[in-house]
């Protein structure tokens, strides 16, 4: 399992990312190499925090990660559907 504290501007969100059917192993050894303040692009589900983080400004929710496109680059967005930190970026398949 990989913690990331993602930052846009002033606010940040924790996420994690663990192995599970959508993400391999190789991914979350990857991801685990992200160095800090690298730009990236994920997708993932805003779900309650079971317990509230102290190290974000967002305490109650945390982003759970399906996906970390390679490379790593571009603008930090989520599903729309459940949060955005910035307008959508259309992100080819």
């Amino acid at each position: 399992m990989v913690f990331f504290e993602l930052r846009q501007s002033t606010d940040t969100v924790q996420a994690l990312l663990q192995q599970s059917s959508e993400v391999s192993k190789q991914m979350v050894k990857w991801a685990g190499s992200i160095t800090a303040e690298s730009i990236v692009l994920i997708r993932g589900k805003v779900k309650k925090s079971p317990i509230e983080i102290n190290a974000t400004t967002i305490k109650d929710a945390e982003i759970h990660i399906a996906e970390v496109p390679r490379p790593a680059k571009l603008l930090l967005t989520v599903d729309p559907y459940y949060l955005c930190f910035c307008p959508p970026v259309a992100v080819p398949d």
